[in-house]
């Protein structure tokens, strides 16, 4: 079966990583194209992605124009020339073009979030637009996947086909470093050896909400600086958060890295107080690396945290005592049990093999 998947780069992502992963467990009996809209830059996946045994092939459009029309136009002429079984989808502009151009074959798509929130906190008023016009062109196809429970109860009573829940996963374990390494990294941060040391991964924009964590770590570290808060990410909140953080030093901004591993493993704990997600990537990526997660009580998180027994627990997102409370609670559980019953869950459901057969019994489909 020869599977064509288009989305807008292979830089590295959670949808990147999300596609990796599916590709990366297909059998052998199938063929991989890929086609991407727009050029790579640093941090790309492509050479990760060349690597999977599957893959023949990686092109970028055969287009330069941003019009949407005319890389859809150069879309389907390559399709006509690879012809694909099924095209799969991540994104909105590949969405739209499989939806106007592609109609000839099997479409499968991949919603990532709820658009009338992540579109519009992103994008302000043209975010309501492209919310629309997703569901609006979606909603009358076959196989439209959802990553999480949380995205089809808000979504499907627009599209008049069933959707299909595919939810987010990673793959089982990571590269370990050594003991000496973590600690030198640790060290480096100005980290002690009874630090506990609370790790945010993601953007700083208003969804992921990382002025309120910055907000309770200055309240709990007036008592117990021992608690360590370790941002990673940019975006253009970062002033805003260094300015709120400046007479604290038990918090670090570290910026944009290219390998989160490494400083989860330096971590103890995951928390965020996101007030959207689809299903969040960087929560999975964090139990994986056997980290107890910390979260915002939204319907995502809290569709995450019903499956992993004691390694979750939620806050309340709009009552910052609450957080402060949490966090101090957080750290008085059994922290082994935690991080056993973090890892049990990646294994048992949501791990990247079981993403990748969700999305191959959809292919085999009629």
């Amino acid at each position: 079966m020869h599977i064509v998947y288009i989305i807008s780069t292979l830089r590295r992502c959670g949808p990147t990583n999300l596609l990796y992963d599916v590709i990366n467990h297909l059998p052998n009996n199938y063929q991989v194209s890929i086609i991407t809209l727009s050029d790579e830059r640093e941090n790309s996946r492509w050479t990760d992605f060349e690597t999977i045994s599957t893959v023949k092939r990686i092109q970028k459009v055969n287009s330069n124009n941003s019009n949407l029309f005319i890389l859809g136009k150069a879309v389907k002429q390559m399709c006509v020339e690879l012809k694909p079984d099924v095209i799969h989808t991540q994104g909105f502009r590949p969405d739209i073009i499989s939806a106007i151009f592609l109609k000839n074959y099997k479409r499968v798509y991949n919603i990532q979030n709820y658009p009338y929130d992540d579109f519009v906190m992103q994008f302000g008023w043209k975010g309501y637009i492209m919310a629309f016009l997703n569901i609006y062109l979606l909603r009358n196809e076959k196989y439209v996947t959802v990553c999480s429970k949380y995205v089809k109860n808000k979504i499907e009573k627009s599209f008049n086909q069933p959707l299909h829940v595919v939810q987010n996963a990673v793959e089982i374990g990571f590269e370990e470093r050594s003991e000496e390494d973590n600690n030198n990294l640790r060290k480096k941060l100005g980290f002690t050896t009874s630090d506990k040391i609370f790790v945010f991964a993601g953007n700083l924009i208003k969804r992921k909400n990382p002025i309120y964590l910055i907000r309770a770590f200055n309240e709990v570290n007036k008592s117990d600086t021992s608690l360590k808060l370790l941002i990673l990410g940019d975006g253009y909140l970062m002033n805003e958060c260094k300015e709120l953080a400046k007479n604290n030093t038990s918090i670090i901004f570290v910026g944009n890295v290219n390998d989160v591993s490494n400083y989860y493993q330096i971590s103890h704990y995951y928390i965020t107080a996101s007030l959207s997600e689809g299903m969040p990537v960087s929560v999975l990526e964090a139990l994986n690396h056997t980290l107890p997660v910390l979260l915002s009580n939204i319907s995502q998180h809290a569709e995450v945290v019903e499956s992993i027994h004691s390694a979750g627990m939620l806050f309340d997102k709009e009552n910052n005592i609450d957080l402060q409370n949490k966090i101090k609670d957080f750290i008085q559980r059994d922290y082994q049990q935690m991080q056993i019953d973090a890892v049990n869950a990646i294994k048992q459901q949501f791990n990247a093999k079981r993403m990748s057969t969700d999305f191959q019994n959809l292919y085999n489909l009629n």
